[in-house]
Order: C-alpha cells, then sequence, then structure tokens
C-alpha cells in the first residue's frame, strides 16, 4: 500500500514530494499487470535505494533492469537511446522519471517501442512543475500535446495520460519543500511542517473533486504526468 505524505513519519513525510506520491501510486496501482508479465524492463530504474515507497520487486521477478550507472546495482548497462537488447523482447517498459533526463526523449520513446512486443505496454511518469534537479542532467518538461505527438510519431498508441495533482496540490508541495530545504533548524522545521501535514489532508480531497470536474484552471497546473502507451504493430 501507498501511504500519503501526511500518512507517513514527520522525518519521512516533510522530505517526501507529493509528486512522488503520485508516482508511486501510479505504479502500485498497476502492480497486477506487472506481476502477469513475463518479461519487464525497468529502464533507467534501480535494484536498491529506492526513492519512493513502490518497488517493482516486491511483486515480480521478472525484471531486466538497464541504467546508465554501474552505482544503481543494474542487470545491464546502458544508454536508454541506444539499448543493448533485442527487437520485441518485453511485455512491460517501465519509464519512470527518465525522460527529462534525456537530450532527446524521441529517441528513447523509439527504443521502447522497438523493445516491446507487439501488444506490449510502457508505463511512464514525467515531472511537469517540479524543481529542476540534476542526474546528471534535467533537459526539459512537456506537455500532453508534446507525448501525444510524438507517441504518434514513433509508432506507439496513447492510451492514456493523466496529471498527477493540480494547482491545490502544487501550490502546497511547493510550501512544503520550501520548510524542508531552506529551513535548516530540525524543531523549527518539523513545527512548521505540522500545518502543512494538516493542509495535506483536507487539499488531497479538494485535489480529487477540481480534476473530476475539470476546472481547467486547477487542472492547467500539475505535479507531472502519467502516461501508458501501447505497440499495436
Amino acid at each position: 500500500m501507498v501511504k500519503k505524505p501526511y500518512e507517513l513519519g514527520l522525518k519521512k513525510g516533510i522530505g517526501y514530494s507529493l509528486h512522488r506520491y503520485y508516482v508511486d501510486e501510479f505504479f502500485y496501482s498497476h502492480r497486477k499487470d506487472f506481476a502477469k508479465a513475463k518479461h519487464i524492463l525497468d529502464l533507467g530504474g534501480e535494484k536498491e535505494n529506492k526513492r519512493g515507497q513502490f518497488n517493482l520487486y516486491d511483486h515480480t521477478d521478472k525484471v531486466t533492469n538497464i541504467n546508465l550507472k554501474a552505482s544503481k546495482g543494474v542487470d545491464i548497462l546502458g544508454n536508454a537511446a541506444e539499448l543493448p537488447v533485442k527487437n520485441n523482447c518485453f511485455d512491460v517498459v517501465i519509464c519512470a522519471e527518465l525522460l527529462e533526463h534525456v537530450p532527446d526523449p524521441v529517441a528513447v520513446l523509439k527504443e521502447i517501442k522497438r523493445t516491446l512486443k507487439k501488444g506490449g505496454k510502457a508505463y511512464i511518469t514525467v515531472p511537469f512543475i517540479f524543481p529542476i534537479h540534476a542526474d546528471p542532467y534535467d533537459y526539459g518538461r512537456y506537455t500532453p500535446a508534446f507525448w501525444e505527438r510524438v507517441a504518434d510519431s514513433v509508432g506507439l498508441k496513447v492510451e492514456s495520460i493523466a496529471p498527477q495533482g493540480s494547482y491545490i496540490n502544487v501550490l502546497l508541495d511547493m510550501v512544503r519543500m520550501g520548510v524542508y530545504r531552506k529551513v535548516e533548524n530540525k524543531y523549527l522545521k518539523f513545527t512548521l511542517y505540522l500545518p502543512v501535514r494538516f493542509l495535506q489532508k483536507i487539499m488531497f480531497k479538494k485535489d480529487a473533486a477540481a480534476r473530476k470536474s475539470k476546472d481547467k484552471f486547477a487542472n492547467s497546473f500539475t505535479t507531472g504526468f502519467e502516461i501508458i502507451l501501447k505497440k499495436y504493430s
């Protein structure tokens, strides 16, 4: 089960972004799909020191992990734009928080398409209103229109693109992040975080209502997007 930020302890909760929660919740919601898959590519992932709550290896061991860094605990060292694997060999590709770190996301999507079996799916998350973060570089933020266009250009069908939170949660997470990053005294930090935790509990409900109502203003802000693409041919 993936806990919301306000359900975590003070020390863990204050450093846990709403965006990371939505990423964890997205992958957790598809855990049964991952358990059924015969062969999964975890693109850019790592086996150890997971950043969030979701751990793919809790649900399946049929995973090939590819990363540029050996320190991540990987099965294969490789570049996401030039994957050292055969065509049509994966039922599922997981690409979590990677595409903002590559200079050419279209090249990576081409490789995802090449390595997926017919009928296979890619489960992707990307940040949008989220701090620039080097790993080692952070190249871009892209809208749903971009992902729809490039997916079509490489021959992948968009099954869904959904925002991860709306205006309310983006604003609240900026406040939380300011407390976490800028307040040095740990006692003051946790004291200031207490009202944020209280507001998080309220705002999750209001955020869900805003997204359900299709409020154009509220939904023009989001922490990121969760994307499912399918290979038909």
